[in-house]
């Protein structure tokens, strides 16, 4: 039932219809053991992030009368027959598949009056009306449609306002924008790096917000390297089993030396081929599946890296499953990260370009927050700033033409998005109107991470137009990069923009 109403509550093309009952989930079930039943789906809603106030439990309609053996009011066209009892009968299931598929017997209109009448139901084929319980369908079906309409009602002002309403308002630190920037804010929105769609017959052509996978179109792990570096690799061997105890989560711990010996008894005795293969199977099984490689071509590639190895070596990588199986999943990610940034490279040439797309938000709500520092874009900013982070922040604030500056919540808000997608450190708005990303880095960061970063930086700016500018800021090492700046040279670059 939970996994049922999961995936009706997580369709992904789900859109609003006209009929407000549609926009509603039901979980009607009928049980023997209904109380535990209603606990799981109560659960399961729970543990998806649902409150008490997104779900409204019925209460359990027939359960006091399932001995009562009166006709009930049916559906079908005529009333629902109680079969008689004949233990010495034999069940004749020779058209049992034709009447399970014939519906022509359904009454939609009876459906239609349980689903419309809210008091009662007359029984139109005996004259009779028959009282509906005080917890009917229908009236599951009114309270919805009421408690949409306060949904509709509630969204609508959580959107003008940007703050997040009920249960999971009143656990979040809010901060709105300040008052003063919020108009100018409004029109103000972001580059990013964008692809044109075609126009269609109903659709004009359109811009879309680029992904990172996107560049890895016609990428193959056929020709890469196989090469894989297996160094520090333990001699250690592990069994994953469920917890004996508790909940049955998966555990692992070290296999014992009998076993240890016996496993490498058993590899010995294999023919080298077998064992070849036995070792790509189970590497294969623990790395990570990957949406843009087939499977057979990750196996190709781990015959490639294996075929080369000896036979020791492949004894070796038996024992360490996972440790072999981290160090080849590394590698592919590299070949795929390497061939992210040249396929990116080629396209910001040609037709790569970007379009203003991002409005940043009119409220945030950071895990922890500073409102000592001025200037700031928000009512107060998040305040997981390092020491190095904190002053430059500081430094950027007593700037007499800065205007705002914004510390940018990672994983969260705006990024710049190319082969990677890069989360600046600071958005600032100077006087003049020019808006600076501002990357910064401690002076040990000096590494292939920041130069992929400052390289995908300036290409968005360079793209994005004289207004919009980047900078990576090192602590005070002259990081000799164009682009990048120690703390000192930057802050008297940024007096004059």
């Amino acid at each position: 039932m939970e996994q049922i109403l999961g995936r009706v509550l997580r369709q992904p093309y789900a859109k609003r219809q006209n009929d407000s009952v549609l926009n509603i989930s039901y979980v009607l079930t009928c049980s023997a053991d209904f109380r535990s039943t209603l606990d799981s789906v109560v659960k399961g809603l729970n543990g998806a992030g649902f409150s008490s106030k997104d779900y409204r439990i019925g209460s359990m309609v027939g359960m006091e009368n399932q001995t009562d053996e009166k006709v009930p009011t049916s559906i079908f066209d005529s009333p629902a027959k109680v079969p008689e009892k004949d233990n010495g009968a034999k069940e004749d299931t020779s058209s049992e598949d034709a009447v399970q598929d014939d519906l022509s017997d359904i009454h939609t209109d009876a459906i239609s009056r349980s689903l419309q009448t809210p008091s009662s139901m007359t029984n139109q084929e005996n004259g009779t009306e028959m009282e509906n319980p005080p917890d009917s369908l229908a009236d599951m079906v009114n309270h919805a449609e009421e408690q949409e309409k306060e949904y509709i009602h509630d969204s609508k002002e959580a959107e003008e306002s940007g703050l997040k309403g009920g249960e999971l308002g009143d656990m979040l630190h809010q901060y709105k924008m300040k008052t003063e920037f919020r108009d100018e804010m409004e029109t103000i929105k972001l580059p990013k790096f964008v692809i044109v769609t075609g126009a269609s017959l109903f659709n004009g052509a359109e811009k879309t917000a680029v992904t990172k996978d996107a560049f890895l179109e016609g990428f193959s792990l056929e020709h890469e390297d196989a090469h894989v570096a297996f160094s520090n690799t333990p001699d250690n061997m592990y069994t994953v089993d469920l917890s004996e105890t508790g909940e049955a989560v998966p555990q692992y711990k070290m296999t014992n030396r009998y076993v240890r010996a016996a496993f490498r008894e058993s590899l010995e005795a294999m023919p080298d081929k077998q064992k070849l293969q036995a070792c790509i199977n189970s590497i294969a099984s623990a790395i990570s599946r990957y949406d843009n490689v087939k499977d057979s071509d990750v196996r190709q590639y781990l015959k490639r890296v294996f075929g080369g190895l000896t036979e020791d070596e492949v004894s070796q990588a038996m024992q360490s499953i996972n440790t072999y199986g981290k160090a080849v999943e590394d590698k592919i990610r590299s070949l795929q990260d390497d061939y992210r940034k040249k396929t990116f490279e080629k396209k910001t040439e040609i037709d790569l370009t970007v379009s203003p797309l991002y409005n940043l938000p009119k409220v945030i709500t950071p895990a922890k927050a500073t409102s000592s520092i001025p200037k700031s874009l928000y009512e107060a900013e998040a305040n997981d700033m390092n020491n190095f982070e904190w002053t430059m922040a500081n430094a950027i604030a007593q700037m007499d033409n800065v205007k705002w500056w914004h510390r940018n919540i990672d994983r969260k808000e705006f990024f710049i998005n190319g082969f990677i997608n890069h989360y600046p450190d600071f958005i600032v708005m100077t006087k003049a109107g020019r808006i600076l990303m501002v990357e910064t880095k401690g002076d040990q960061l000096l590494n292939e991470d920041s130069r992929n970063k400052l390289f995908l930086g300036r290409k968005w700016a360079n793209k994005a137009g004289t207004k919009y500018r980047y900078f990576m800021v090192f602590e005070s090492k002259d990081p000799e990069l164009e682009g990048a700046y120690n703390k000192e040279d930057f802050l008297n670059l940024l007096k004059k923009l």
